[in-house]
C-alpha cells in the first residue's frame, strides 16, 4: 500500500468522527425548533377545528411572545447552571422574592428613605399614632412627653410635605396636556395637606385620599430595581457558595434556599402581597412585558427586546470566553476539569451568580406585569424554568445546552398554554402536558447518550 493510502485511510476516521460531529451539533440546534413548530402547528390546527381559529393570529403569537419573557430570561440563568451539570429548584421562590424586594423598595419611596431615614407615608402614620396616644394619656404624660412628641413628627411631616410638593411643582411645569392638569391637581392638593398639618389642632387620618398623589422620589424606581436584581444576583452567589462549600448535591442545597427564600418574602410582606401605589410605579416598569400600545417599540414592549439582548450576550459569552469553556468543561467532566487547572469552586460560585442575575432580571419583568410583588407566586415557577432548557435540548448530566434550544424551549411551554387556553383544556391538563414533554425530553437525551446508566 503507498503512503498517501495510508494517510488516507488513517484520515478517515477522523473525517467521519467530525461529520458526526458535525450533524449532532445540527440536531442539537434544529431539533427543538423542528419540535416547537410541530406544537404550533398542531394547535393551530386543533384550534381551527374545535374554537375560534384565533390562535395562530399574529396578535395572538405576540401574546405568547410576551408572556414568555420572565420564564425565558430566567431559564438563560439556569441553562448556564445546567451546563455547568448543576439544578436549581429556588429560582421560582429566588424570582418571587425579587419582586417583592421591587415592589417594597418603590412602596417604601427606597431613595427618599434612604437619604431622609422616612417617607410621607411613614412620618405620617407616625403622627397619627402619637396623636392616638395623646388623645388617651393623662393630662401629665401630655405634658411631659406626648405633646412634644407630636409636635416632633408633625414638623418632620411637614418637612416631608414640603419637599414632595417642590417635587410636584417641578413636574407639573414640565409636564404636557392631561399630566399638567394632574401634576396641577395634586400640587393643590399638596398644598392643602401643608395648610391641614400648620393647624396644632389637625387630626390626621392617614387614608388612600391621603396618600394619593404623592410621588416618589425620581431616583426611587432605579433604586428599587438594583434592590430586585440585586436580591436575585445575591439569591445566586449564595447558592453557589453553599454548593461549593459544604459540597452537597445542587438538589438538595437549592431545595433548601427555595424556602429560605420563600421564607425571607413573607418576612419582608408581612405574608400578604406588596401592592404599591399606582402613583409610585413608573410607566416603563408597569410596561415592560404589556401590549399596550404605547408601550410597544417596533412591535414589542421592552421585555421582549431585553430579552433578544440578554440572549445575544450570553450567547457570545458563552461561546467565545474562557468563561463559557469553563463551564463546558466542568458540566462534561468536573475532574478532568480539575486536572486542566481550572478553578471549578470559582466557576461554579460564578455561574450559580450568573443564574441569579438573571433571576433577578425576570423579576423585574414578573412585576412589571403584575404591579405586586407576591413571595407565594413563585412556587411551582421553577417548573417552567427547567422545562425550557431541558426541551430546548439541555442535557441534565451536564455539558450540553444552547440559548437558542433554551428560548424554543421557552417558547413551546407558552404555546402548550396558549393553545390549551384556546381550546378550553382546564389548568390541569396544562400541567400534563408540560410534565409529559419534560420526561420525553429527558428520555431522548438519555437515549442519546447510549441509555446504560439507571
Amino acid at each position: 500500500m503507498s503512503t498517501d493510502n495510508r494517510r488516507s485511510s488513517k484520515n478517515e476516521p477522523s473525517e467521519a468522527v467530525t461529520h458526526n460531529q458535525r450533524l449532532e451539533a445540527l440536531w442539537n440546534l434544529l431539533g427543538p425548533v423542528i419540535a416547537l413548530v410541530c406544537v404550533v402547528a398542531f394547535f393551530a390546527i386543533a384550534d381551527m377545528i374545535f374554537a375560534d381559529g384565533t390562535f395562530a393570529s399574529w396578535r395572538n403569537m405576540r401574546t405568547v411572545i410576551v408572556q414568555t419573557c420572565v420564564v425565558a430570561i430566567a431559564a438563560l440563568g439556569m441553562t448556564v447552571i445546567i451546563i455547568a451539570k448543576g439544578i436549581d429548584l429556588s429560582a421560582g421562590t429566588a424570582l418571587a422574592l425579587c419582586a417583592t424586594t421591587l415592589a417594597w423598595g418603590l412602596r417604601e419611596d427606597a431613595a427618599y428613605r434612604a437619604v431622609h431615614w422616612t417617607n410621607f407615608a411613614n412620618a405620617s402614620v407616625s403622627l397619627q399614632e402619637a396623636q392616638e396616644a395623646r388623645a388617651v394619656a393623662s393630662e401629665k404624660q401630655r405634658l411631659v412627653y406626648l405633646d412634644a412628641l407630636v409636635e416632633l413628627r408633625r414638623e418632620r411631616l411637614l418637612a416631608v410635605a414640603r419637599g414632595k410638593l417642590t417635587q410636584l411643582a417641578a413636574a407639573a411645569e414640565s409636564a404636557q396636556g392631561p399630566a399638567r392638569r394632574k401634576a396641577s391637581a395634586d400640587v393643590r392638593a399638596m398644598e392643602q395637606r401643608i395648610e391641614k398639618l400648620k393647624d396644632p389642632e389637625f387630626q390626621l387620618k392617614v387614608d388612600p385620599n391621603w396618600l394619593r398623589g404623592v410621588p416618589n422620589s425620581p431616583w426611587t424606581a432605579p433604586v428599587a430595581v438594583l434592590i430586585g436584581v440585586g436580591t436575585g444576583l445575591l439569591a445566586g452567589f449564595f447558592n453557589g457558595l453553599l454548593k461549593s462549600s459544604l459540597r452537597i448535591v445542587p438538589f438538595i442545597v437549592t431545595l433548601g434556599t427555595a424556602s429560605i427564600y420563600l421564607g425571607l418574602g413573607n418576612l419582608l410582606s408581612g405574608n400578604v402581597p406588596i401592592r404599591p401605589g399606582l402613583d409610585q410605579v413608573p410607566d416603563w416598569i408597569s410596561g415592560i412585558v404589556s401590549n399596550r400600545a404605547d408601550a410597544l417599540y417596533l412591535g414589542f414592549p421592552l421585555g421582549v427586546w431585553l430579552l433578544i439582548v440578554l440572549s445575544v450576550v450570553l450567547a457570545l459569552v458563552l461561546r467565545f470566553t474562557v468563561f463559557g469553556r469553563h463551564v463546558f468543561a466542568i458540566g462534561s467532566n468536573e475532574a478532568t476539569a480539575r486536572l486542566c487547572g481550572i478553578n471549578v469552586t470559582a466557576t461554579r460560585i460564578a455561574v450559580y451568580t450568573l443564574g441569579g442575575l438573571f433571576v433577578g432580571v425576570a423579576g423585574l419583568c414578573y412585576f412589571g406585569r403584575l404591579s405586586t410583588g407576591n413571595p407565594t407566586a413563585g412556587v411551582g415557577m421553577e417548573l417552567g424554568i427547567i422545562a425550557a432548557v431541558t426541551i430546548g435540548g439541555g442535557s441534565l448530566s451536564g455539558g450540553r445546552g444552547t440559548v437558542i434550544g433554551t428560548l424554543t424551549g421557552a417558547l413551546t411551554v407558552a404555546v402548550i398554554d396558549s393553545g390549551c387556553n384556546q381550546l378550553g383544556l382546564p389548568d390541569p391538563i396544562q400541567l400534563i402536558v408540560v410534565g409529559a414533554a419534560i420526561v420525553a425530553a429527558a428520555a431522548i437525551d438519555r437515549w442519546r447518550q447510549g441509555g446504560d446508566e439507571e
